[in-house]
Formats: structure tokens, sequence, C-alpha cells
């Protein structure tokens, strides 16, 4: 399995910076998949008290219009777990749960 998934993900670009407005690290890297791009990654930092570390992944078509997102980790004693997805129709989905707001939009903002 491992090597299928080199032969058809072609590993472009490492990213590593640190957060300039709080404590905080982020490593990521981007990938070419057949359908488009995917960006892997790990957070590590502090919001409201509370030590957070998040890994995810970003898939985005040939376009860069974001296709879903996963999103796993801790915030404190909190454990997250979250699938991110847009319809073909443009909406967003959080889990089952259709987020009317942000409709329309291409992109996902993590922060």
């Amino acid at each position: 399995m491992a090597s299928m998934t080199r032969d058809q993900n072609k590993l472009v670009a490492t990213f590593f910076w640190r957060r300039l407005d709080k404590p905080g690290h982020d490593c990521c890297r981007l990938l070419k998949v057949s359908a488009g791009w995917k960006l892997q990654g790990m957070a590590v930092f502090v919001d409201a008290g509370q030590p957070c570390s998040f890994a995810y992944e970003v898939s985005v078509d040939p376009t860069w219009t974001t296709r879903n997102a996963t999103i796993t980790g801790s915030w404190g004693r909190k454990e997250i777990d979250m699938r991110v997805r847009r319809t073909v129709g443009g909406q967003w989905r959080v889990g089952a749960a259709i987020q009317h707001a942000v409709s329309g939009c291409v992109d996902i903002d993590l922060g």
C-alpha cells in the first residue's frame, strides 16, 4: 500500500513556520495527487490558555477549490475529530450538518 501511495502522490514541497501572534508552530507538506492537490500537516499552539495539537489533511481539485478536510487532535482535554466537505453545489458540511453561513466559499480556513 505504501508504494502505491508513493506512486500516486508526488511530494512538491514541505513547509515549517512559527506563529507570530502567539506561541505555536506548523509543519506541512504539499502533494500533487491524481485528482488535484493534498496538504497534510500538524499544528501545535496555545489557544485560550489551552495546549492544542491538530493534524490536518486538505484535498483540493486541480483549480485549488477545496473538496474536503479532516482535522483531528486536541484542544486542551477536548478531543477533536472533524470532517468537512464541500458539496458539488458549493455547500459546506461539517459532519452531516450544512453550514449555510459559508455556502459558496471555495476555500477552508483552518484558523
